[in-house]
């Protein structure tokens, strides 16, 4: 069943690991404190610190899959049938059911670090770190839904979102976006850090949305 969310405050740090002499990716750092009504007993899988390779990565984007965190009734519905799909002959379903079954081969089941509970109030942490390849030459995509399946957000509840991208990085302000479960734009606010010259893209909102950042060197 699920449990009512009254606030869940991601910051994400991306470390510019591709700028560094072999190095083709860049290295993200996501903290999530979730505070919920009540205990939170879903288990999460998120990204596994192994790479997925760019052409991995298309794939289970086509299959309207991301490289996020998911718990394991939702990565694994619908695939039970992916044998079946492949003796009758199903291309679409056996690719789709194979996309849920690659992704499910990166990711990796990370406990809930609970901080506190009081008056009602559960306090967690979820921290995880995987490598982001470029989408095109120099161009990467990092894509969060949030919040994390296994919650509901009542009337009040909010997300906040703080992605903290490198120095010499610049921001795609037309491809980073917020949306909304229907779809609608959700504004963020772009902030040039006076001491580092990092920017800093801020979302806000108070349901369901999905949140892709492009920065590019």
């Amino acid at each position: 069943m699920p449990n009512n969310l009254k606030i869940q405050d991601a910051t994400v740090v991306v470390r510019p690991t591709s700028r560094y002499s072999g190095i083709d990716y860049d290295e993200v750092n996501v903290i999530s404190t979730i505070i919920t009504e009540g205990e939170l007993t879903e288990k999460y899988f998120v990204p596994a610190e192994t790479s997925l390779p760019p052409h991995i990565q298309t794939f289970i984007q086509k299959e309207g899959l991301a490289f996020r965190p998911y718990t394991e009734q939702e990565i694994m519905a619908g695939t039970e049938d992916i044998l079946e799909q492949a003796k009758n002959g199903n291309l679409e379903g056996t690719s789709k059911d194979s996309a849920h079954f690659i992704l499910r081969s990166v990711l990796v089941h990370t406990p809930l670090r609970q901080i506190t509970n009081h008056d009602n109030e559960y306090i967690y942490e979820l921290r995880y770190n995987y490598k982001l390849f470029p989408t095109e030459e120099n161009k990467y995509d990092f894509n969060i839904k949030l919040p994390f399946d296994g919650l509901q957000m009542p009337n009040g509840s909010r997300i906040e979102l703080t992605v903290i991208t490198p120095r010499g990085a610049k921001i795609d302000r037309e491809q980073t976006k917020g949306l909304d479960e229907n779809g609608a734009n959700i504004e963020e606010v772009i902030t040039q850090l006076s001491s580092t010259g990092k920017f800093a893209t801020e979302f806000q909102y108070q349901q369901d949305p999905d949140f892709n950042v492009r920065y590019y060197y």
